[in-house]
């Protein structure tokens, strides 16, 4: 049996800078998870599934101390996902909602989305209740939401969910375009540049135990 996700091409460094803004990436990996908590944020508590759904199928592999973690990355989803934290050094805001972020595959543009369309995504499966009501928290922040702000001197972090499952896939490039990096007295962009992460497919076998 195996998996298949993405990760960083060894050639592509993480984090890159250019023009006093630093980004860097992580995927969010299959099952990872469920063993170091990188990403405490994707759980919610058990007593907060609706009844129907706790008595309906097992969550305890996926429960840690009462609460039952989401794994985006799974399969079953469809979706690629990935994390970043973006420092910005200017002495602007860095409106996230100004740049473009896309996952472009096999030369198909995939945009990051939105928590509607996440969701939407989920409800095909039997871990859409959890994804909905993990994606929904407050704690959640995506990258690409228009509200998305990284105030001067300051780093913010987010989330990024692509409609592309990493089975389908060959290797690609997650893409930042339209970062403002310089503005005028009035805030209106000035200067803009592009952040290139460069993914390759990666395949490994999982010994069933």
């Amino acid at each position: 049996m195996y998996r298949i996700y993405y990760k960083l091409d060894p050639s592509t460094p993480s984090p890159q800078s250019k023009d006093d803004i630093t980004i860097e990436i992580k995927y969010i990996e299959n099952d990872k998870l469920l063993t170091d908590r990188d990403f405490s944020q994707l759980n919610i508590s058990r007593n907060r599934l609706p009844e129907d759904v706790r008595s309906k199928w097992s969550v305890i592999s996926a429960e840690i101390d009462g609460k039952v973690w989401f794994d985006p990355s799974h399969q079953m989803h469809g979706l690629t996902p990935f994390f970043a934290k973006v420092t910005n050094n200017t002495n602007h805001i860095l409106r996230m909602g100004d740049a473009r972020i896309y996952l472009v595959i096999d030369e198909e543009n995939y945009p990051a989305l939105n928590k509607d369309e996440i969701i939407e995504n989920l409800a095909t499966n039997e871990w859409g209740v959890v994804g909905e009501k993990v994606i929904r928290k407050s704690k959640v922040k995506l990258m690409n939401d228009l509200r998305m702000e990284v105030m001067p001197r300051q780093s913010a972090k987010g989330f990024m969910f692509f409609g592309v499952p990493p089975d389908q896939a060959l290797d690609g490039t997650l893409s930042f375009f339209d970062v403002t990096t310089e503005v005028d007295a009035a805030g209106r962009p000035t200067k803009k540049t592009e952040f290139q992460f460069k993914i390759i497919q990666h395949k490994e076998e999982v010994v069933a135990k």
